[in-house]
């Protein structure tokens, strides 16, 4: 595993969400892949690229509240062998106030039924 802040802890609560998305690297390459788990502070994605870190990226995903399809600046942080793909840490960078509410109350939803 690589990560471009070893030892770091996380700032945000994770929680599973399953959903299809699309990343475009800077080079304009494109790639699809499957967010695993989301956070106010980033995503988890299973894909097939190959990826550098702390390159920045757009992530084109349905909200997990209203399905609303966004595009949102992140930036690579970590990437681990998984199964048969690459998993990918991504950063979420500066989201709009409508995605980071939208992700906060998925979150407290789900955290909700976790206990």
């Amino acid at each position: 595993m690589q990560r471009s802040k070893p030892g770091e802890a996380r700032g945000h609560r994770r929680v599973s969400y399953m959903t299809p998305l699309r990343i475009e690297f800077a080079d304009g390459r494109t790639v699809d892949g499957q967010c695993q788990d989301i956070s106010e502070g980033g995503l988890f994605v299973v894909t097939k690229a190959e990826c550098s870190l702390n390159k920045p990226v757009k992530v084109r995903l349905p909200l997990p509240v209203g399905g609303k399809v966004v595009v949102i600046e992140a930036t690579t942080r970590w990437s681990d062998e998984r199964l048969d793909g690459r998993g990918i840490g991504l950063e979420l960078r500066n989201p709009p106030k409508d995605v980071k509410d939208s992700i906060r109350k998925y979150v407290e939803l789900m955290a909700a039924h976790e206990r």
